[in-house]
């Protein structure tokens, strides 16, 4: 397949806020995260205008990483929405990844302006955060998201989603929880790179790489899982840990494509490993 072209191989450009982040060096310290998103409501057109490339920037924020499938690609979110999740948890290191899977579909149900869902979404996010003490800390920040959502202001929502997080990290901290805030992190990403390579697996990317991001990627979310020795959470780092080793930089040298089968593959293990905490 072809490589993506050069402008979007740009890190990223977010046209509505004037941001630009330019690709880091290869040697050398790592750039700072990017900032968050923007508060104020925006066009379409100016919200799709964001173009992200996997390399070594740190994380991007949920909203960038799923705008550059929607810039390259066309997915059709609704369809990709995770089942409800029926069954009850105590585990709070399993509640903790589903509050970070939670979190990822309400960013999916941003890019699809679907209200309604983010309601839904809402009322699992207090569900879990009040089996881990946060009921109340969180309470006025799903209230926002909820009538920010109602009002169609699909950017307040992904920044106040970004925020939320942020509390989230703190709340946990401040009741001495702080080992289950990266396993936020973690459900949140495990779910975003499940819907990626759904994505890139069923359309003709220029670029099949982008369905992973890159090792880098793989490295932070690996590394906000090593505090947790839980076998749920240690079977989450060995098959990251795979999937990370399938998709080397070592292995592209090689000769080694990032073809359907690769992606479909990585797709299954995220999909498994998924099914782990979120049944």
């Amino acid at each position: 397949m072809r490589h993506l072209t050069s402008a979007l191989a740009t890190s990223l450009v977010l046209a509505a806020t004037g941001l630009v982040v330019i690709d880091a060096p290869a040697q050398g310290p790592l750039p700072p995260a990017p900032p968050p998103f923007p508060t104020e409501d925006l066009p379409d057109s100016q919200l799709e205008a964001a173009l992200v490339r996997g390399h070594r920037i740190g994380l991007p924020s949920p909203p960038e990483f799923l705008f550059v499938l929607q810039k390259v690609g066309s997915p059709r979110w609704r369809q990709l929405y995770y089942p409800v999740l029926r069954g009850e948890e105590s585990d709070r290191s399993k509640i903790a990844l589903r509050f970070g899977l939670s979190i990822a579909e309400a960013h999916i149900a941003t890019m699809a302006r679907d209200a309604q869902k983010i309601r839904d979404i809402a009322n699992d996010l207090q569900r879990h955060a009040k089996v881990l003490g946060i009921g109340d800390a969180l309470s006025d920040k799903v209230r926002s998201i909820n009538h920010l959502a109602e009002a169609k202001s699909w950017a307040g929502v992904a920044f106040e989603l970004e925020s939320l997080h942020t509390t989230t990290d703190e709340s946990l901290e401040a009741q001495r929880d702080a080992k289950l805030a990266p396993l936020i992190k973690t459900g949140q990403w495990l779910r975003l790179l499940h819907i990626s390579t759904s994505v890139v697996s069923e359309e003709d990317f220029p670029d099949t790489s982008i369905a992973i991001s890159s090792c880098w990627t793989l490295d932070q979310i690996i590394a906000s899982t090593t505090a947790s020795e839980e076998a749920t959470v240690v079977t989450i780092r060995d098959q990251l840990s795979k999937i990370q080793r399938l998709w080397s930089p070592e292995k592209l040298a090689g000769g080694h494509k990032f073809d359907d089968a690769l992606i479909e593959e990585c797709n299954g293990r995220l999909g498994n490993v998924i099914q782990l905490f979120a049944k």
